[in-house]
Parts: structure tokens; sequence; C-alpha cells
């Protein structure tokens, strides 16, 4: 071939190429200069140098033009917020271009699967230790521990490093509760409660619940009722409330009535004397009732029913409480 500048060598593009056998001329100082040919596999293979870019451009990086398994977008020499620089994971949202993070106990320690799950909802998943090794999960605030899934102790600790290995969820105390739940919470099973607890509205328990503190039930700021000669209007006992203190002869009289509606199956109800005018005589008398009334005499006596069957039952009463 007539010797030619390279300027008059016929351009070989990006399409036309064979990285495998197409040449590239090369010299050779590993001994002493020496003219060699190199392919183009070979020169981009093994490279052993720091490799930079700068400016607006995209690097792209897949089995082909049409899959993307690793895309830097880099949109503008200045990011901004109309062009900011990217870094993306299958760019394509190709189904078998997966994420993968190894370490030195896991093949998977992050694994996110593009392909759809048809046996779960047909859904892609996103995967912390996917092989099941020593490979903790962690997840911090500006103050330390948030989150804390021990893969050692088959733990999940909210707030905790160390969570207590004996459950499945600690979480740790705050200054006010710890748990706050908008709905209601289903438990099945033996749970106990150490300390404090108030209960406001309904609670249903399924199985069986041990108590080791003080249990409060919360009532309105309008606990205490004002008997009534007939025990219509002032005089009738709510049932929204566990405690209800009565009130009696203030109006002059010396036998007042409280009517107490029917409650709902294992309903608990309390009704305490703690008001006490011109000697009377606090008379409740419940709508279904194996009796005709409860009567109390004298402040701090209290009587304490349970509805079921469809009718009030008195489960306990202090001594002096007459029922006829």
């Amino acid at each position: 071939m007539a010797d030619k500048k390279i300027t008059a060598l016929t351009e070989l593009n990006s399409t036309g190429k064979v990285s495998s056998t197409d040449l590239l001329h090369i010299i050779d100082y590993s001994a002493s200069p020496v003219n060699k040919k190199i392919t183009v596999s070979n020169l981009l293979k093994d490279a052993n140098t720091a490799i930079t870019s700068f400016g607006a451009f995209t690097h792209d990086f897949g089995p082909t033009n049409a899959i993307s398994g690793l895309s830097v977008v880099v949109p503008n020499t200045t990011p901004a917020a109309s062009a900011e620089t990217e870094v993306v994971v299958n760019d394509d949202g190709n189904a078998f271009v997966d994420f993968r993070v190894e370490s030195s106990l896991s093949a998977s320690a992050i694994h996110v699967d593009a392909s759809v799950d048809a046996t779960a909802g047909s859904v892609n998943t996103v995967t912390i230790n996917g092989d099941s090794a020593k490979v903790d999960f962690k997840v911090n605030s500006d103050s330390g521990i948030l989150v804390h899934c021990d893969s050692n102790d088959h733990v999940v600790g909210i707030g905790l490093a160390t969570p207590d290995t004996a459950y499945l969820l600690d979480v740790a105390a705050v200054g006010g509760k710890s748990i706050k739940a908008a709905g209601g919470i289903d438990v099945t099973g033996v749970s106990s409660i150490t300390g404090a607890t108030t209960i406001t509205g309904d609670a249903t328990v399924t199985g069986t619940s041990t108590l080791g503190g003080l249990v409060k039930f919360s009532q309105s700021a309008g606990a205490t009722v004002v008997g009534t000669a007939d025990g219509t209007v002032g005089g009738v006992i709510p049932l929204t409330t566990v405690v209800s203190h009565l009130s009696a002869g203030v109006g002059g009289v010396n036998n007042d009535e409280f009517d107490l509606a029917d409650g709902v199956q294992g309903q608990i109800k309390i009704c305490v004397y703690t008001t006490q005018a011109n000697s009377a005589v606090a008379k409740v008398t419940p709508a279904s009732f194996d009796g005709t009334s409860i009567d109390m005499n004298t402040p701090g006596e209290s009587v304490t029913l349970l509805f079921t069957n469809s009718k009030w039952y008195p489960i306990g009463t202090t001594y002096d409480v007459v029922i006829t």
C-alpha cells in the first residue's frame, strides 16, 4: 500500500469496528521501544490506569445500545436543579438487569431484582442480605440508630443498637410513648403489660392478658351524674364511661333515682355514690335487671355491674348496698 497520511485514511466508525480483530499501532516500551500492533479489545482490557472524563456526556454500559446496565448522565458541565447529574442502574428498566452488592460475608448484601415476581403479586423486590448471611441492616438518624435489623440474633430494634434477642421486635423508650397506632391493634395470645396503662375507648383482647401494673380507664370530665326524682334527664347514667359518680339530694329531695340503659355483652359499669345532700338515697334502676333497684345510702358506697345475657348483674358491692 502506498504511503498515506493518517488523515487520508478511510475512517472506521464505532458500528463498523470489530474489537477483537481491528488493529492499532502501538510502541512497546516494556524493554526497549518496539513498534507493535494491538487489537482494540486488548487496548481497552486491563488498562490499569485512572480514566477521567469531564464535560456534559452520557456514559452508558450495557450488553447492547438498547439495554443499559449502568448509566452516568451528565447533562450539563455545571449541575443545576434543571440539569442534575445522575448515576442510574438499569436506565432502560429491563426486567433482566439486576443490581447486586457483595460484602465479605454475603454475595447478595443488597439485591435489586428487576424481574417481575408473579407469585408475590407481580412485583419487583429489593432484598437486604439475600443469601441470609451475617449482614446487618442499619438506618441512622441525626441522633443515633433508628432501625437495626440484626441478622445474627434474628431481631429488629427500633432506636436500639443492641435489641433484646428474646423478641422479634424491640422498641426503645422515648420521652413520651414509644408506639402510636392510628387504627386498631389485634393481639392474639398472652400479653404482659407492666406499668401504668390508660385505655380510652373499646379494647378487645383475644387470649390471656397479664397486667403487671396500674390499669386506668379514662372517663370524661362530666363523670358526675346528678340524680332526679324520676331518673330522667340528669339522672341518666352514661354507658360511655366505666365509672360514674352519683350525686343525690341536691334538689332538696331525699330519694334520687338514676336510670341505667342496657349495655353491650360483657360491659362493666361501676357506680360510686360520692355526693349526698338531705340524707338522700341514690337509687340505681337498670332497664334490664333481676330485681327493682340498687339503693346506696351513704357516700362511698358503690356497685359493680356486668351486662351479660341481656341483663345487668351486680358482681360486687360495698357491704351496705341494698339490692331489691
